[in-house]
């Protein structure tokens, strides 16, 4: 073997671990930023479906918070119940009335309308 045949594949043995190496590098970045990209999609996206999740609890509770508001309202302050009506009072409700100039107080059932003749004659039954 003379010399330049062993410095001629002693260069293409260089050559070829160069280029080996060369190749795996490229391999290994290539691997390692796409890993990287995923990880990254996924941190994302997990990221955004919790902000979207939080958004819609944050909505829906907003959201039954304004309409048990607006049923308080509509019911206290509605056109179709009074204030005064006898479903919104203590079931004990207590009339004091004057008879004879002597004060006496009557239990009226919260479930039924009694005229102001009712109270009259119940005033009168005692």
């Amino acid at each position: 073997m003379n010399i330049q045949t062993a410095a001629s594949s002693t260069v293409v043995a260089v050559v070829v671990v160069v280029v080996v190496v060369v190749v795996v590098v490229v391999v290994v970045v290539v691997v390692v930023v796409v890993v990287v990209v995923v990880v990254v999609v996924v941190v994302v996206v997990v990221v955004v479906v919790v902000v979207v999740a939080v958004v819609v609890v944050v909505v829906e509770v907003v959201v039954v918070v304004v309409f048990v508001v607006a049923i308080g309202f509509c019911y206290r302050f509605g056109s179709g119940i009074k204030s005064n009506d006898y479903d919104l009072q203590e079931p004990d409700h207590r009339y004091n009335l004057l008879l004879n100039g002597m004060s006496r107080q009557v239990i009226v059932s919260p479930n039924r309308y009694v005229s102001p003749e009712a109270r009259g004659s119940l005033t009168r039954e005692w």
